[in-house]
């Protein structure tokens, strides 16, 4: 169990279910319903040994005869059950945190006629915990420009800026003091992706992502940091064979926050995936995965080691 103080080790079992509902019925209007739920049972662990991740979602959009443009509505519920480690707020190394969180975001897009995209997105959502006083609201704007069809990269590029409220998480300054008033921070971002179009009979394309991230609180300048977000992926695929590696790497600098004797407070995250799967007949598979997470920090609290390896079965329809 990732933590920066006793981790513990144990086996567990997972069960993944993902489904969805689509309608095209009529060539205006699309909806869509999709669940995906995850459960982890850890055996050797005595206490908050159930993780678990519900995701649901409903999509509507709906497209004039002849237009190049469509509307767009998104409702989204997210139930998250994990156990943490809460060192740092001086509660047990690890507690178990449950949160709900709801968003709703309305769209508009444009389709040009050399498979360019344009979006531009609204989106407010409330998060709640229930251990702690801790709720918080979120609005946003995003635009995006996406070619999927260039060759030999198909690339998309999204700018966004997103408003924080923490209405129950008071403001500190760089040394950690509380402040009068809440906290609030503002989001402004860069991302990009590009992947390459080209492909033989089992090597797919490579994809490469970067995101640039600025934030900024109210007060104090506790929560101010810069964040750089970069992804590497590689696909082969054969008539039976499916394999997927990933490595991602996120380096977050803060500007005020002090660490005791070590200056501003900084952490780097690196994580590296390796999944392959099988095709044993129509409609099942089975799976093998690893993957490993570090992150490293000049604060203590902020360090760990994750090793995750499983294998299971899947089955599709």
């Amino acid at each position: 169990m990732g933590a920066a103080h006793d981790p513990e080790s144990s086996s567990f079992t997972e069960l993944n279910l993902e489904s969805f509902f689509l309608s095209q019925t009529n060539p205006q209007h699309e909806t869509l319903i999709y669940l995906f739920a995850e459960a982890r049972n850890f055996f050797e662990l005595e206490r908050d040994e159930i993780a678990g991740l519900v995701l649901s979602q409903f999509d509507y959009s709906y497209q004039p005869t002849a237009s190049k443009q469509s509307y767009g509505l998104r409702f989204q519920h997210t139930y998250f059950d994990q156990p943490m480690d809460m060192s740092t707020l001086g509660s047990p190394y690890r507690l178990k945190i449950t949160s709900q969180r709801s968003e709703i975001s309305p769209n508009l897009k444009w389709n040009g006629d050399n498979g360019e995209e344009v979006q531009v997105e609204l989106s407010w959502s409330e998060e709640r915990l229930r251990q702690f006083e801790d709720q918080s609201s979120k609005i946003g704007i995003s635009a995006s420009l996406s070619n999927k069809t260039t060759r030999p990269l198909k690339w998309d590029a999204k700018v966004f800026i997103l408003k924080s409220d923490f209405k129950d998480r008071v403001a500190k300054d760089g040394l950690g003091n509380d402040l009068n008033g809440n906290s609030k921070t503002r989001h402004i971002g860069l991302s990009t992706k590009l992947t390459t179009a080209s492909e033989n009979r089992w090597s797919k394309g490579i994809s490469f992502g970067s995101t640039i991230e600025k934030v900024k609180d109210n007060l104090g300048g506790y929560y101010n940091y810069h964040r750089l977000k970069t992804s590497l992926g590689k696909k082969f695929e054969t008539e039976k064979w499916e394999s997927k590696i990933s490595l991602d790497h996120h380096r977050t600098r803060y500007s005020e926050r002090q660490v005791n004797n070590q200056g501003k407070f900084s952490k780097d995250h690196w994580s590296f995936e390796v999944g392959i799967n099988r095709e044993l007949k129509e409609d099942w598979k089975t799976y093998a995965k690893w993957m490993h997470e570090t992150d490293r920090s000049n604060d203590p609290n902020y360090a760990f080691e994750n090793n995750i390896w499983s294998v299971g079965l899947a089955w599709e329809k």
